[in-house]
């Protein structure tokens, strides 16, 4: 139980080392991912103004002209839209001064033209590594007096470990300004009626939309979902030189915001996100995608640290108790339904607390739990084998421990009823030998003619019950089933009768004396099986009939084979006998019909024919 116990608790352990220290994480995200894709309809009041290949030949190499692009924010907010955004950042002057004069008069007739700000992180942070504060080494604003920090919001995205962008930052603490909300929060705002708008309340430190918390860590990290697929997408995308040149008017934009930002991979603004591993996305359209979780309310969080290793330790100890409880061929079944089944409680759960659940470390905990049980039922297995081969390993032939250990039934406390065959041997003389000779001398011829017993015994499949001094006794038919256990005892004396011979002549000229095995066979009913304490079993063989073949065996002379009625019948075509007189025995009312074995059939038709 111990071992069992520990061998429990390092996998578990490991589970839980694995997802503390997010080994894994390119695994859990690819699987995770999914949860995030889902294209669907967009916002038609979200318009992006692309800075993208088409535009560049036409109009020529990037960064354009400041005015160019202020002149252009200033058409489109002149003909409807609510807001345009400009992702670019002018943290420095421009060297053409008509340049920064030309958004200075923008940025004072139009507040709802919105430049961004930028925070430079520290390294390890920006690379998505976990801290208690999201702390940063500088924050870029634009470079103009008519620029109002209250109008605006910040253009960062962290992507995770892998450089995927999973996570909006909804906000960043200031150290003069306080917390500067995202530019997708900023946007999202103009189109969210005002019982939805988005905020952040300092002295809790959450997230809102309306009155419902918006799912946030502690650096104002928010999963969100894509609506829409690089290269493929649902946002209404326009070519800004159709702008410029008229092709597109300018209230084509009435009532909505407009995104302007590099759409081309030669300006270095996009990233990976889950809907592709191999097509980025452009940096623009990522934040168009934050804006329609915002208001669609499509956002999530991941689990917390406890929770997680919460889960893990629950995915490991509940199916490892269930899987102690069932045989390897079921528990590899059961495997199967409990990470399907975890794999659906997972879309469920996210579903309907917008939660994401730790997804491979909880896999891999019940792999581990799945694991762990086989390698200690194994163990077990292993050990059993090995209490078997102790009980019956000195007792019956290495065919019948195979064919108890192929069986699968524990070997336990405890016994059966059932018909056996019992052959009781002692070698007549040795006691009076005994004294005679030396004690050393005394154990080898003793131990020459118990071994002789025991190959014979065990080449007929018997089972040696224990040693007796100078005797041995014998069981057939268990534990292992014979039909034919009765034929098998009386082989086995046959065989022991013809191949002492030679033993017993060597007895004779060295010590001139005269020794010989007495041998006496009772088939019956009895109880047989191990008894004993549980640190140690003996296999044996309990009844009146057990009595019977003993008093039968000291009835015998010297090379002679008693059996009782009850064996004679069960083989009388088998073997040629001589009818003795009926004996009596003790413990039995009436005397008792015995045979005396002489030889088997095929051996008298196989003298006869020779």
């Amino acid at each position: 139980m111990a071992r069992r116990l520990l061998t429990g608790i390092l996998a578990g352990s490991l589970a839980l080392i694995f997802y503390y220290l997010d080994t894994f994480y390119v695994v859990e995200h690819n699987f995770t991912d999914r949860f995030f894709r889902e294209e669907r309809d967009t916002d038609y009041r979200i318009k992006l103004l692309a800075i993208d290949e088409e535009s560049l030949q036409e109009i020529g190499r990037w960064p354009w002209p400041r005015d160019l692009m202020a002149n252009t924010a200033e058409e489109i907010k002149d003909g409807g839209a609510d807001a345009v955004w400009i992702d670019v950042l002018y943290a420095e002057d421009s060297p053409v001064e008509e340049e920064d004069e030309a958004w200075e008069e923008v940025l004072s007739a139009y507040p709802d033209i919105l430049l961004p700000v930028y925070f430079q992180f520290e390294t390890a942070q920006a690379e998505g590594q976990t801290g208690t504060a999201l702390n940063y080494q500088a924050m870029f604003e634009p470079v103009y007096e008519n620029y109002s920090l209250d109008e605006t919001g910040h253009i960062n995205v962290l992507a995770d470990e892998d450089r995927v962008v999973r996570q909006g930052l909804l906000g960043v603490e200031s150290d003069a300004d306080g917390m500067i909300p995202a530019i997708s929060v900023v946007l999202a705002n103009r189109l969210l009626d005002e019982g939805s708008q988005i905020t952040y309340d300092e002295s809790t430190g959450e997230w809102t939309r309306g009155d419902a918390v918006i799912p946030a860590d502690d650096w104002s990290r928010m999963g969100f979902s894509y609506a829409s697929a690089p290269g493929n997408s649902t946002f209404s995308i326009y070519s800004i030189k159709d702008v410029m040149d008229g092709t597109i008017p300018p209230d084509y934009f009435s009532g909505s915001v407009v995104l302007i930002g590099p759409y081309a991979t030669g300006l270095q603004d996009e990233y990976l996100t889950p809907m592709s591993n191999t097509i980025p996305m452009f940096g623009v359209e990522i934040h168009a995608n934050i804006i329609q979780s915002l208001l669609d309310g499509e956002y999530y969080e991941r689990a917390s640290m406890p929770v997680g290793m919460l889960v893990v330790a629950l995915m490991f100890a509940a199916p490892f108790a269930v899987f102690e409880l069932v045989r390897a061929r079921w528990a590899s079944v059961l495997l199967g339904v409990l990470l399907i089944g975890y794999v659906i409680f997972t879309s469920v759960w996210f579903e309907i607390s917008q939660m994401l659940l730790p997804f491979t470390y909880a896999l891999a905990a019940i792999l581990f739990a799945y694991i762990s049980s086989v390698v200690i039922q194994y163990i077990q297995e292993t050990l059993e084998k090995k209490r078997v081969r102790d009980t019956f390993g000195r007792y019956v032939s290495q065919n019948v421990v195979d064919d108890i250990l192929d069986s699968g039934e524990e070997v336990k406390v405890g016994g059966i009823k059932k018909e056996v065959t019992l052959m009781f041997i002692d070698i007549r003389g040795f006691t009076s030998l005994s004294e005679k000779m030396d004690p050393e001398k005394v154990i080898d011829i003793l131990n020459d003619y118990l071994d002789l017993c025991a190959r014979s015994i065990f080449s007929f499949e018997g089972t040696i019950d224990k040693f007796m001094g100078d005797g041995v006794m014998a069981i057939y038919g268990a534990p292992i089933d014979q039909e034919d256990h009765a034929l098998r005892a009386v082989k086995t004396a046959l065989d022991i009768q013809e191949k002492s011979a030679e033993l017993t002549e060597k007895i004779k000229d060295e010590y001139d004396y005269t020794i010989g095995f007495g041998i006496g066979i009772n088939t019956g009913v009895c109880i047989v099986g191990n008894v004993g304490s549980k640190d140690r079993l003996d296999y044996t063989a309990i009844g009146d009939d057990v009595n019977l073949a003993a008093r039968l065996e000291s009835k015998a002379k010297p090379m002679q084979i008693l059996i009782s009625d009850k064996t004679y019948e069960k083989m009388k075509e088998d073997i040629d006998v001589t009818t003795l007189e009926p004996v009596q025995v003790k413990g039995k009312e009436k005397p008792v019909q015995i045979y005396q074995v002489e030889q088997l059939v095929n051996k008298r038709e196989e003298g006869g024919a020779s």
